[in-house]
């Protein structure tokens, strides 16, 4: 049985320091990703960042052109890819303060 996990409280408490929320977090995410991602390939929607993700992944191939293996391998590359910037969104990772991103960059 899967614990229900709050994302947003995580992703909040991760983004103060907290490196245990962390670790839940990225735990959840990379449970959760995989079927998040198989559905974007299925059913993409015009402007959502994972099918943006996806079509990126695919290129010009349609993820029914796929065959078994190749589409895990795809799924799980991506998931990878779709986590890691999740957590940088949440600067998790240990950088100096002048390679984040500020509101001034914007």
């Amino acid at each position: 049985m899967y614990e229900t996990l709050n994302f947003t409280a995580l992703a909040r408490q991760a983004g103060l320091g907290d490196h245990a929320a962390a670790a839940r977090l990225r735990q959840g995410l990379e449970r959760q990703m995989p079927r998040l991602l198989r559905h974007a390939m299925r059913h993409p929607e015009e402007g959502s960042p994972l099918s943006r993700l996806v079509q990126t992944e695919l290129g010009e191939r349609s993820f029914y052109e796929l065959d078994g293996e190749e589409a895990k391998r795809l799924v799980s590359a991506a998931s990878r890819r779709a986590c890691d910037l999740m957590m940088r969104r949440v600067n998790l990772y240990d950088e100096p303060v002048s390679t984040r991103e500020t509101i001034r960059d914007y």
